[in-house]
């Protein structure tokens, strides 16, 4: 209704959230646990992310960046 009554082109876009996958999580957790400075924690969710997509570079990337000093 407020797209039709602000008289905007188009149909409005979809707003269903998106599921991340355990990989994408354990990935976001590990990112922002190295941001803060937790190294452990970092390690700690890049192996979860591997076990749980262990194909995907992503995690790989993560767990190496965990692991440098």
């Amino acid at each position: 209704e407020m797209w039709k009554r602000r008289g905007l082109p188009g149909q409005p876009p979809s707003l269903q959230p998106r599921l991340m996958s355990r990989g994408e999580l354990f990935r976001q957790w590990g990112w922002m646990a190295l941001n803060a400075g937790q190294r452990s924690t970092g390690r700690l969710y890049g192996m979860r992310a591997i076990v749980a997509e262990p194909l995907r570079a992503r995690s790989w990337f993560l767990l190496l960046n965990a692991l440098r000093p």
